[in-house]
């Protein structure tokens, strides 16, 4: 056996146990992405599956050796993540800055505000659905993830009649059915993946453990066979059918071809382009800017660094490294450790905060935290997928920063009346 996919089971065993003892998924999750990418190695290497060529002109070397060199600078920073995260982890024991029923009466306040939000980018979905796989129509676009989020936050927190109970869920279902289809079925994740985490955050770890991995696999294969309605010749097959290709789909590791990518990313750094010494982190800053704007804008992903450096066409295709292989571009190995230290620290700096709230408001940013690591950890652009982040989940922060603006009004009312008391 692999030995770094050795201490990698061993890791997830650990993390299994803090898992059920903090009822905190965050290693189990990192360890799980890279035990995924290692299904995608073993799918290649018993030939089951073919690799995720793409032709840029750089006559790239596809085989066993470099996939293996991808896999363990994966693990390796995986393992260097998840170190720091155990080093630098540390509960919340300052009591809650709110209650269930000041989340749900702030819900209700905002129940018009979740209908016309909905509304608006469901017609928006309708009618600029054409040009959603592109620019800052796409890029608008994913707000109504949040919307989907807090209308089944307000269906699940509210006392209403059977009537109210059927018009809301068969609207909520029509703006959700909205965002599932073949060229955008990152949508579905979007929002999918929140409402899942919240729905079990009363169980018990071990029953939240399989309800998890049974959410996992059906996701994972529902949004399997949104690929495979790409091709029109799947349209006339079967459910049945479909489900099953989904399931080898999902098994073989197309939709997780990360090592393909990271293969491609290797042999490109530092040879064909110098590493970024960390401006890949700082182009998140100058993101938002339009490019009409600054024609010299620093590009996303290597492939397009490389047709910029070499004045080629912008390639459409990219195969995602993974995170780790964005570290990569920064700097090497080195960089992979030194980021993913960094990201370590970050993260149990965000469990930190959302403990801070009652389970509601808690497990929504959890959720929210678990959706977003899903473009972070495949990532290849990275300032493209911050981006596709924080539009999908900006209402969301909007909510939360206006929750806190309440809590600190209910406080001073509070100390208010304690005076008048006095």
């Amino acid at each position: 056996m692999d030995s770094f996919l050795l201490i990698l089971i061993l890791f997830f065993i650990v993390s299994i146990a803090h898992f059920f003892k903090n009822n905190d998924e965050i290693p189990a999750f990192v360890i799980l992405f890279s035990l995924l990418c290692y299904l995608r190695l073993r799918a290649l290497e018993s030939g089951k599956a073919e690799w995720a060529e793409f032709d840029y002109g750089l006559y790239f070397i596809f085989d066993l050796e470099h996939a293996y060199i991808a896999w363990h600078y994966i693990a390796i920073g995986t393992l260097t993540l998840v170190l720091a995260y155990f080093f630098f982890f540390k509960e919340n024991k300052k009591p809650k800055i709110d209650t269930l029923d000041s989340f749900k009466t702030f819900l209700r306040k905002k129940e018009e505000f979740f209908f016309i939000g909905g509304a608006i980018f469901y017609v928006f979905k309708l009618f600029a659905g054409s040009s959603l796989s592109v620019g800052y129509s796409f890029l608008l676009g994913l707000a109504s993830n949040s919307f989907i989020i807090f209308l089944f936050l307000l269906y699940f927190n509210s006392n209403l009649n059977l009537w109210k109970r059927i018009f809301f869920g068969i609207f909520l279902s029509l703006i959700a059915y909205s965002t599932y289809d073949p060229v955008t079925r990152f949508f579905f994740l979007g929002w999918s993946v929140p409402v899942v985490v919240y729905l079990f955050r009363n169980y018990h770890a071990i029953k939240k453990s399989v309800f998890y991995i049974v959410g996992l696999v059906i996701i994972s294969i529902v949004f399997s066979i949104g690929g495979l309605m790409r091709n029109y010749e799947n349209w006339n097959k079967s459910t049945a059918q479909l489900v099953d290709e989904g399931l080898e789909t999902f098994l073989l590791g197309h939709d997780i071809n990360f090592i393909d990518g990271f293969v491609m990313l290797h042999q490109v750094y530092p040879r064909h382009l110098d590493f970024h010494l960390g401006t890949d982190h700082l182009g998140i800053l100058v993101r938002p800017i339009p490019r009409s704007l600054w024609s010299g804008k620093p590009e996303g992903a290597w492939q397009q660094k490389y047709a910029a450096k070499h004045n080629l066409e912008k390639f459409v295709t990219g195969i995602s490294p993974t995170i780790y292989g964005v570290f990569y571009g920064e700097g090497g190995v080195i960089a992979i450790i030194i980021f993913s230290i960094l990201y370590g620290y970050i993260f149990v700096r965000i469990k930190l905060y959302w403990e801070r709230y009652s389970e509601s408001i808690q497990y929504l940013i959890k959720g929210v935290f678990f959706a977003a690591l899903i473009p972070l950890f495949r990532s290849g652009d990275l300032p493209g997928d911050i981006s596709i982040i924080c539009m999908s989940y900006w209402p969301i922060f909007l909510f939360i920063y206006q929750y806190n603006k309440y809590l600190d009004k209910l406080e001073q009312l509070s100390v208010y009346e304690e005076i008048l008391i006095k």
